[in-house]
């Protein structure tokens, strides 16, 4: 004989097993159904049955009684009042406070604390006896579901400091828009938590959490790695600087942790110091060769530009404008090393190049001294325009003539108002500086010859027209004859 009792026994056991309390739900009514559709089930599961009868007093009874449980403890649920679960998660943080902090400048968004932070909590299994830690971790794992089912998204923040790009805006408003679908989901699907449930998971969570058994740091390995990185061998300049304040900030953080012999510190602490150590010291990369830009740009700026043609100038400044965006602290490798090289030897091109500011003669024979600076052969019967000029980006300013250029005027070579060079102009036979070639101009020759005069440097110079190194009677005859016009050249 055959007969189904549609999970009746099942259903019961599970509602008598469940100990629902009517405080936590809102609907008597409900609950008092709920209350019958159980004794309805008892009575046809546990009333005394015969072999004979069963297929007409017990068997036709539990599909009716099956359906009318399930229903009853759909329907009282619907009522259930949820508790809150405010103490579960100040449980949790009271014993491993998390490592996250609201933005100052952006309230309502989260930051975490960097693991150097003094701020930073280190919890982890490495701290306690694993059996201890064991138990412990299935508890919050529990506690901390609780917890979570009752949480509805958070909404998202825009950060206000610093202004958000456009890119910005635009995530947070499609951010936004998904989390009113998301929160809208949420509220609609959560699952009231019973008080007895907040409350058999905050013991069992307390108790595990008092059993937590602490082992005594070790230090051995850290301090071995310490040694092994060997930090005052390592020259920072050979490293980019991004792996090196990497590294650097890792070494200072191991070594004050290695340092600390406080009761608090934890074994997580240690473990994260050296294994921050080990990875960052493997992660070092080696900087790219700048030392032939760096030669390059140190000879640059060593240039004074006022002494160049604007034009030269501008084919090095370009190259300088190349090199600083050279990206700093490249790693060691050939494209990085080629696109330094390629700017440096930019830099070197373009200074080879440089052509000087000069003073240009437009006269012939005219000779420009640059060694002691004197400006020979001038013939100044032309005017100030036709006897020199200054090549591109200078000009002449003549100074200490009272009528005309003559012996012993001063020509600068100006770059606006840097003075890139002076001449003084010497003029053959005069010697009056008056820039004519008189008879006092040999008067004072012969007078000098005879020592009756003394001359100058510049008067000198002009008086020696033989060049023989000396002002003498014959000079002072050539500069008579060029002033009668019996000679035109000296």
């Amino acid at each position: 004989m055959l007969y189904t009792d549609y999970d009746l026994p099942c259903i019961l056991s599970g509602a008598i097993g469940a100990n629902r309390d009517p405080n936590n739900y809102s609907d008597q009514t409900a609950y008092n159904n709920y209350i019958t559709a159980i004794k309805n089930a008892v009575a046809i599961c546990f009333r005394p049955r015969q072999a004979a009868t069963f297929m007409t007093t017990h068997a036709p009874n539990y599909q009716a009684a099956a359906t009318a449980l399930k229903d009853a403890i759909k329907t009282l649920e619907l009522s259930a009042i949820s508790t809150g679960v405010t103490p579960l998660k100040t449980a949790l943080d009271g014993i491993a406070p998390p490592n996250t902090y609201e933005d100052p400048l952006n309230p309502g968004i989260k930051l975490t604390y960097e693991y150097d932070d003094p701020l930073y909590n280190y919890f982890g299994k490495e701290d306690y006896v694993a059996y201890t830690y064991n138990r412990y971790s299935d508890e919050r794992g529990n506690a901390n579901g609780i917890w979570a089912s009752q949480q509805l998204p958070e909404e998202p923040v825009l950060q206000t400091t610093p202004a958000p790009t456009p890119e910005q805006v635009a995530a947070f408003n499609l951010a936004h828009d998904q989390w009113v679908i998301d929160y809208a989901a949420a509220q609609e699907n959560i699952n009231p938590v019973k008080a007895v449930s907040v409350a058999y998971a905050l013991n069992r969570f307390n108790l595990y959490a008092a059993r937590l058994v602490r082992v005594p740091t070790v230090k051995t390995r850290l301090s071995e790695a310490l040694t092994l990185v060997n930090f005052g061998a390592l020259n920072e300049t050979d490293y980019t600087t991004a792996s090196w304040n990497d590294f650097e900030r890792a070494y200072n953080f191991a070594t004050s942790v290695n340092l600390d012999n406080g009761p608090s510190l934890r074994q997580t602490k240690v473990n994260t110091a050296r294994e921050n150590l080990i990875e960052t010291w493997k992660e070092l990369l080696r900087s790219a060769d700048y030392a032939p830009l760096l030669a390059a740009l140190t000879q640059a700026q060593a240039l004074n530009q006022a002494l160049y043609t604007p034009t030269s100038l501008s084919a090095l400044t370009t190259a300088l404008a190349d090199a600083l965006a050279v990206q700093p602290g490249l790693a060691m490798n050939a494209a990085n090393q080629a696109i330094i090289n390629a700017a440096a030897a930019a830099i070197q091109n373009a200074i080879a190049q440089l052509e000087a500011i000069v003073v240009e003669s437009v006269q012939e024979d005219v000779v420009i001294d640059e060694i002691n600076n004197f400006i020979f052969g001038l013939d100044l019967g032309e005017s100030l325009a036709n006897l020199l000029q200054a090549s591109e980006g200078g000009t002449l300013v003549y100074t200490g003539a009272p009528v005309r250029p003559g012996t012993g005027t001063v020509v600068d070579l100006m770059n606006g108002e840097t003075v890139i060079a002076s001449y003084t102009i010497v003029v053959y036979g005069d010697l009056s500086r008056d820039g004519l070639t008189r008879s006092v101009d040999a008067l004072m020759a012969l007078q000098s010859s005879a020592e009756v005069i003394g001359l100058d440097g510049f008067q000198a110079l002009a008086g020696d027209v033989n060049n023989s190194g000396t002002v003498t009677s014959i000079d002072a005859l050539k500069i008579l004859q060029y002033s009668a016009g019996v000679i035109t050249s000296f």
